[in-house]
């Protein structure tokens, strides 16, 4: 179960992680919009580190990115920086996101990020998902 991109596991990570019960698909249905931007923020943005990226547009790449495929994203960022790919965003990873120009850590990881999406579809349960994942690729565009 998902709503508005969040998963039940998401949800429930979150709402355990402050302390509460977990809920149900119920309870999911009922998210308000604040819990929404609690939660992105909570789990993809501040996970990503994203107020460190100093270039808005990796930031966004990367936490959209991660919000899609979970840690893995991360990893597979980590393995085109030439990083050990553990899929946390630590100094190392913020230092090579943030040292190279800009426009090229971005087109590097959106290549990298269309790989792993081809990748993934080389699953027949996953081809049907392709094209929505290349799309939502597509929108996340550069800005210096």
């Amino acid at each position: 179960p998902t709503l508005c991109g969040v998963t039940l596991n998401a949800f429930n990570e979150w709402r355990v992680k402050r302390g509460g019960r977990r809920g149900t698909q119920a309870d999911l249905a009922k998210l308000e919009y604040s819990e929404w931007l609690a939660i992105l923020k909570s789990l993809f943005w501040d996970t990503c580190k994203g107020d460190q990226i100093t270039n808005q547009s990796i930031a966004n790449l990367l936490i959209d990115w991660r919000w899609l495929n979970g840690t893995q994203a991360v990893k597979d960022a980590q393995k085109e920086l030439g990083l050990t790919a553990d899929g946390v965003v630590g100094p190392k990873t913020l230092a090579a996101l943030n040292k190279a120009p800009a426009y090229a850590v971005f087109y590097y990881l959106k290549a990298a990020r269309f790989c792993s999406y081809y990748k993934i579809a080389a699953n027949p349960t996953k081809k049907g998902f392709l094209t929505g994942w290349v799309n939502r690729t597509e929108a996340v565009k550069f800005e210096g």
